[in-house]
């Protein structure tokens, strides 16, 4: 089995599906090494939307050594797609780093504040929601990142365009542990007070 010629099929699947869907499912059988065609079934999937690919997707990664590695892959396609799908997708992923990554995926590709308890490390949750919060332009989520840091960031696009928020900021810049990020922090907040 040569892994790497099974994962340059995969890529040449992803390129040729949309125009050869027949040619993209033949060589996806004859791929052997599970995470490329899991890979290849689900580029087929994200073509298609069919669920059938989805689930041929699935059961070759549930088979491979970077299982939970492919698994945020298809929750990361999946979830612009069916958030309760991706949601049972992410449950089953073992290792807390990736199940995190996959939960972040969810809460930002669904704007699912819900799911945000179900992270468990603070650094993958605030860079998640920091990213919601200037995607849909809400200071109300900005306030929700648990970091500091990664909230005084977001605040700072805010403040930008709306002085209101400087009182917000300056606050969670007081509030960073760090000295070095608070201080990188408050020379940003200096040159935005000095350029209006």
């Amino acid at each position: 089995m040569d892994k790497i010629a099974d994962c340059k099929k995969a890529d040449f699947v992803e390129k040729i599906v949309s125009e050869d869907l027949n040619t993209a499912l033949k060589i996806s059988e004859e791929i052997e090494d599970f995470e490329a065609k899991s890979l290849a079934y689900l580029n087929i999937f994200k073509f298609t939307k069919d669920d059938t690919f989805l689930e041929k997707s699935l059961d070759n990664a549930y088979k491979c050594k970077q299982r939970d590695g492919i698994l945020l892959l298809i929750v990361e396609s999946v979830s612009k797609i069916n958030r309760k799908k991706a949601e049972m997708i992410a449950e089953q992923i073992k290792r807390e780093y990736y199940r995190d990554k996959a939960f972040a995926t969810i809460v930002e590709n669904c704007c699912a504040l819900d799911l945000a308890s179900k992270i468990v490390c603070k650094r993958v949750l605030s860079s998640s929601l920091k990213r919601l919060a200037l995607k849909n332009n809400s200071v109300k989520i900005a306030m929700a990142i648990p970091d500091p840091y990664y909230k005084a960031l977001a605040l700072l696009e805010f403040a930008k365009h709306d002085s209101s928020v400087f009182d917000k900021l300056e606050d969670v810049v007081d509030s960073i542990e760090n000295e070095y990020l608070k201080n990188r922090m408050k020379r940003k907040l200096k040159i935005l007070t000095s350029k209006s």
